[in-house]
């Protein structure tokens, strides 16, 4: 079975359980903390969720950025038609005109998204590049640095390899875990710059798991 089938079965299958997870573990919560303690967000920005879900990430920007009175414009896709049928209930209840959603698949997506989203100074990504096989994690990122704009930057929340992730993401989830090396060496051949971030206490404990990694293309440092 293609990991993209993989993908879509667990996501559709587990909808319920993956939202159970995150609110147990204070992952929403950790990673609101996150975004406004790094000052992530600018007035005018485009950002784009790539592995969108059921709108975890979108939803923290778009109240953030309201809190601030930015005018953001929010873009995501995702590859599981269940969860994005749960964001758009989300941007349709709250009559939101500044998220667009799309379904793709980030291997794809030069023929799945249209021409204009690009130019993002904002590119987030949590719990997508995991279901990808390991040896198309660096076509993933290179299709998404190419929608970045000059000086945008990427966020990645990746698992961490560890025991307990190899048990709970590797295992039962399906998904890849990565070690800080193999993330660094496939940055450095992708020409990324890299700087490994951290969630702030209280939810300092999330790091044993989850790396945060903030890429930015070389040549713009």
């Amino acid at each position: 079975m293609s990991y993209d089938s993989i993908a879509q079965k667990i996501y559709t299958s587990r909808t319920v359980l993956y939202h159970f997870f995150i609110h147990l573990v204070g992952y929403a919560r950790a990673v609101r903390i996150f975004f406004m303690h790094n000052h992530c967000l600018q007035n005018e920005m485009r950002i784009l969720d790539a592995g969108c879900g059921s709108g975890l990430i979108l939803k923290i920007l778009y109240k953030i950025g309201k809190n601030q009175k930015f005018s953001l414009m929010l873009y995501g896709f995702d590859l599981t038609p269940a969860m994005l049928e749960l964001c758009k209930k989300w941007v349709v209840k709250n009559n939101i005109s500044t998220v667009l959603l799309k379904q793709a698949d980030v291997l794809k997506i030069d023929q799945d998204l249209p021409a204009d989203w690009t130019n993002f100074g904002l590119v987030t990504v949590s719990g997508m590049l995991e279901h990808l096989p390991k040896n198309k994690l660096g076509l993933a990122l290179t299709n998404l640095k190419k929608r970045l704009g000059h000086n945008g930057s990427m966020i990645l929340f990746i698992c961490r390899k560890n025991p307990f992730s190899y048990w709970l993401i590797y295992r039962w989830w399906k998904a890849q875990i990565y070690t800080k090396k193999e993330l660094t060496d496939l940055f450095t051949s992708l020409d990324l710059q890299y700087s490994f971030k951290r969630f702030p206490f209280p939810h300092s404990y999330l790091n044993a798991w989850i790396h945060i990694i903030e890429l930015k293309k070389a040549s713009t440092l």
